[in-house]
């Protein structure tokens, strides 16, 4: 059997094994815990998320996109961005630990420690997968990824059909006892790959810009406004929710999200990803470029409404014949309008691709801000009208809409002087 194939098959198994976890995840917490819970961990999934990125800065996005080009061609360069990208996150983690582990106490109070455990976990990982992803490493980004991301899940999933009884607090404890492990065997194997793919990598103050280390904390701040705005549109709800004290519809609404977010995950990791290394390594080659932008829009097309399809048939039949919640039944059309927002943001995932990839970055921070600022004034409409979960959903759609369609102005704009 060719080596290649066996690669590639090897690599999509185990992507298709971490969304598989995911989504077993996504269904079956809303069996482990209860409904308020459901709320309250919907609100901490969404500060893990942001703290991840408020932690991560946003550097790769300079970093990785020096990598790709050079890393092959140039060995001492990749050394030393790798150097300055490590510092980076050094200099990140000594002024942010701390005020995350502050608003953890504040506001999660017993759950705070599994909190910080798990941002930092995430965080890294993520990283090691950007830079193993970059460098064509796949099969190692994709392992990195399952283990430290969703191993912990198997364990859980263990548990509860061995019997053993869960609650919002011992889902916390596993996952962050059990990302950490997996976090330490793949930082080891990660500094032993780097070592034999770069010969060698030495860490050391002399190995490192400082100015040019804060020059790029400096400019990623407007990758890290760009995705900020983009998350908080996406999640904002549930803090709105939680804050009228409404944890039950915080749980439905963050639960049904949480669903409808594995189609974001499945389009990410099965399409986009792979995707943008080669757009980036082809860019210089217009024609090539230009069918290669026209197959990913296709691509993209299709497969959002694939999985916008199946996610929707699968989740039906889940929350009717085995949930076993009347809530969930209750407010399934929600479900449906969440999915449909969704959809919008994996069709924006190719016009977003356009701009990464041709350095229009103030045009992304511009996007996303103008949607985000665009819809947050229609929260007031929580105080007036009684509808809060149709109100916070419809407010998701409207903001889905108005992202897409503002990048999509840009992108085209973007490809119209491309000069072909």
């Amino acid at each position: 059997m060719n080596s290649k194939y066996m690669y590639q098959s090897a690599n999509i198994f185990l992507r298709l094994f971490n969304i598989l976890l995911k989504f077993a995840l996504t269904f079956v917490i809303a069996k482990i815990i209860t409904t308020k819970e459901l709320g309250i961990y919907g609100t901490i999934l969404a500060t893990i998320t942001l703290s991840v990125y408020i932690l991560g800065w946003e550097v790769w996005y300079f970093y990785n996109r020096e990598l790709t080009p050079n890393y092959k061609n140039d060995i001492q360069k990749t050394i030393k961005v790798l150097t300055d990208h490590f510092f980076s996150y050094f200099i990140l983690y000594i002024c942010f630990i701390p005020l995350i582990i502050f608003y953890s106490l504040k506001n999660y109070d017993i759950y705070w420690a599994y909190i910080v455990i798990i941002i930092v976990t995430l965080h890294l990982s993520q990283e090691m997968s950007r830079i193993y992803t970059h460098i064509n490493q796949h099969l190692l980004a994709s392992t990195t990824t399952l283990l430290v991301q969703s191993g912990w899940i198997v364990v859980l999933l263990y548990y509860f059909y061995t019997s053993k009884e869960l609650n919002l607090n011992s889902l916390l404890e596993i996952n962050a006892q059990y990302a950490s492990f997996f976090m330490l065997i793949t930082i080891l194997f990660f500094i032993k790959i780097m070592q034999i793919k770069f010969k060698y990598i030495q860490f050391g103050f002399r190995n490192f810009s400082f100015t040019k280390i804060v020059t790029t904390i400096i400019n990623s701040t407007k990758f890290l406004v760009s995705v900020m705005f983009f998350l908080l549109g996406i999640v904002i709800g549930r803090f709105f929710l939680e804050n009228l004290g409404l944890l039950e519809l915080t749980g439905v609404y963050s639960y049904f999200q949480n669903i409808a977010s594995v189609s974001m995950v499945i389009v990410n990791f099965g399409l986009t990803a792979l995707t943008i290394p080669k757009l980036l390594q082809n860019k210089d080659d217009i024609n090539n470029h230009r069918l290669m932008l026209k197959s990913f829009f296709f691509k993209t097309m299709y497969f959002s409404f694939f999985v916008f399809l199946f996610m929707s048939l699968a989740t039906y039949f889940y929350v009717y014949s085995l949930l076993e919640k009347k809530i969930f039944c209750q407010y399934f059309y929600v479900f449906i309008l969440i999915n449909f927002a969704y959809f919008l943001i994996n069709l924006n995932s190719y016009y977003s691709s356009i701009l990464y990839v041709w350095k229009k970055d103030w045009e992304v921070v511009m996007s996303n801000t103008y949607s985000f600022l665009s819809v947050v004034p229609l929260f007031g409409l929580l105080y007036i009208v009684n509808y809060p979960i149709e109100l916070v959903t419809g407010i998701f759609i409207i903001w889905s809409i108005i992202n897409l369609f503002v990048k999509k102005r840009y992108a085209k704009k973007v490809l119209n002087d491309i000069s072909y």
